[in-house]
């Protein structure tokens, strides 16, 4: 089975301006994104824009995964964001998650953590993984032969 691509003159213009390689520094990362920016904004891409676009900006994905380091943030802080960007009160995210309103303050404030069904239920209700809602482990410090492992929160 052959597969072809009809290259017309726009996607050729498009490659020459930025071609479609691996980005591998800071500044092809920079000439990357500013490559996008304007052609994002001016509304409907042709065939052409679409195809360049679409591994270009996956070429931008692949060099940010393999260079940005995770941002790390407390379960408390990724639903107060929620919280924010949803226009969600106290009251709503008890009844969402099925939690009293008091337990509701009182994961915000970090004095207890959630429920893994009130997680699966945020999770569910914002679309994001529920683990966002669980602590994360910092270190585990661990030495050969000790049976007291500890981990830190």
């Amino acid at each position: 089975m052959s597969w072809a691509y009809k290259y017309d003159k726009e996607y050729i213009d498009l490659v020459k301006g930025f071609p479609l390689v691996p980005i591998r520094s800071r500044g092809q990362h920079t000439a990357a994104l500013a490559a996008i920016d304007p052609v994002f904004s001016e509304g409907k891409l042709s065939r052409a824009e679409s195809d360049y676009f679409d591994v270009l900006i996956r070429l931008i994905k692949n060099y940010e995964d393999e260079t940005t380091e995770p941002v790390l943030t407390t379960p408390q802080e990724a639903l107060k964001y929620l919280m924010e960007l949803n226009d969600l009160t106290q009251a709503a995210i008890a009844d969402i998650s099925g939690m009293q309103k008091s337990h509701v303050s009182e994961f915000l404030k970090g004095k207890r953590g959630l429920p893994k069904k009130a997680a699966a239920l945020l999770g569910a209700r914002f679309k994001v993984d529920p683990m966002l809602f669980m602590p994360k482990i910092k270190a585990i410090s661990f030495h050969a032969g000790n049976k007291n492992a500890k981990a830190e929160y």
